[in-house]
């Protein structure tokens, strides 16, 4: 009894994202994703409130972005090349979590911590996937039905 108290007072019980997961789930399966495993990993250091600002602020900076390519002409958005988006969300995302995350998460899994499994991050990669890809299509709708609002005569 007393070894399993000793267990989860060091925080070995909790299980965490690696950088490196971090990084190919966000690139895979989009920034919310990324923005998730990151305050995942704040809550289980116990900084609840930067858990609660990642997810806040980086889902708005998301969505803004989202929107912003939404309604940028396909001219200006055919001559990015493909992968320079999801690069960059998840090397923003991943510099976040090195800087605030990286060297405590090695402290907690030298002492017995243990990393997220991979088929949680996958699984989680696709729902997050999934979720961007709606997200994008509403807003090429909305676009397309405002378009013809202001247009039609």
């Amino acid at each position: 009894m007393e070894t399993t108290t000793t267990v989860q007072k060091n925080g070995t019980d909790k299980q965490f994202y690696t950088i490196k997961s971090i990084f190919i789930a966000s690139f895979l399966g989009g920034p919310f994703v990324g923005l998730y495993m990151t305050s995942k990993n704040f809550t289980h250091l116990g900084k609840k409130d930067y858990a609660s600002r990642t997810l806040i602020w980086g889902t708005i900076a998301t969505l803004l972005i989202l929107g912003a390519l939404a309604f940028t002409p396909a001219t200006i958005v055919n001559k990015i090349p493909t992968p320079v988006f999801p690069v960059l969300y998840a090397a923003l995302i991943t510099t976040i979590a090195e800087k605030f995350q990286k060297e405590a998460i090695q402290e907690y899994l030298q002492n017995g911590a243990t990393k997220q499994s991979l088929w949680k991050i996958i699984g989680l990669s696709v729902i997050s996937l999934i979720s961007t890809v709606a997200y994008i299509v509403l807003l090429a709708v909305f676009f397309q039905l405002v378009m013809a609002m202001l247009f039609s005569h």
